[in-house]
């Protein structure tokens, strides 16, 4: 397989991947912003409480952070300079923890927005 061919199939495949992570991502935010807690890494019982939180994961979540690492591996591969825009916001997002932090369903409502307003 040439050079190009090869790199039109990497591509290709990328962006089914990341087609395949904004789909998973909007379905998962808004079941979050319906009630359903763990795409941040926090649990209801936990929010706002200062011993933190214990790494409360959905299934949603683990899917998504493996896609969005392959994701990344695979642009650094392609020679992006950047990460995934969507994912780095994720990851974002997730590293929120302080006590005043919103809770997850509204964090997941601001993401769809921001999401909506980028389209």
């Amino acid at each position: 397989m040439s050079r190009e061919k090869r790199r039109a199939k990497e591509e290709h495949e990328l962006s089914e991947l990341q087609r395949t992570f904004d789909e998973r991502l909007i379905v998962a935010l808004r079941a979050c912003a319906a009630g359903q807690w763990g795409l941040f890494g926090r649990s209801a019982a936990g929010a706002g409480r200062s011993f933190g939180r214990a790494r409360f994961e959905s299934k949603e979540a683990t899917e998504l952070l493996r896609i969005g690492d392959e994701i990344d591996a695979m642009r650094t591969a392609l020679g992006y300079p950047e990460g995934y825009p969507l994912y780095a916001r994720l990851r974002s997002y997730r590293r929120r923890n302080k006590d005043d932090d919103p809770a997850e369903p509204r964090i997941a409502k601001q993401f769809l927005a921001e999401i909506q307003g980028d389209s």
